[in-house]
């Protein structure tokens, strides 16, 4: 009986672990997925679709913002704060770099 509550125990931990994780990851590869193919189409309600420089500038941020979430879900499962720090820093970056090309900067800078 022992050994079964063990394994409904580690079953039960792997599974709040992914749910943990998964939603960052999934806007990570949505992000990565717009980059990769220069549209980003619209989810929901928001039925908009982005091409080219837009969808990639977009798919940095959603990059940026599924960083952070990873962050926030391993400080959920961890209770670590250190978590919070890091996803939040390396967020910056991607961040930053989708607003450079949103901007229309990207092309300014590179060309010359």
């Amino acid at each position: 009986m022992k050994q079964t509550k063990t394994i409904i125990g580690w079953i039960r931990e792997i599974f709040l672990w992914c749910l943990a994780i998964s939603p960052g990851l999934w806007i990570v590869y949505f992000g990565a997925a717009g980059i990769k193919n220069q549209k980003l189409v619209g989810v929901m309600r928001a039925r908009s679709t982005a091409y080219g420089e837009d969808a990639v500038g977009w798919g940095w941020v959603f990059i940026a913002i599924g960083t952070w979430a990873l962050g926030q879900g391993l400080y959920l499962k961890t209770e670590n704060p250190i978590w919070k720090r890091i996803g939040l820093g390396l967020a910056c970056v991607p961040f930053g770099i989708g607003l450079i090309v949103l901007s229309g900067q990207a092309v300014s800078w590179f060309s010359s």
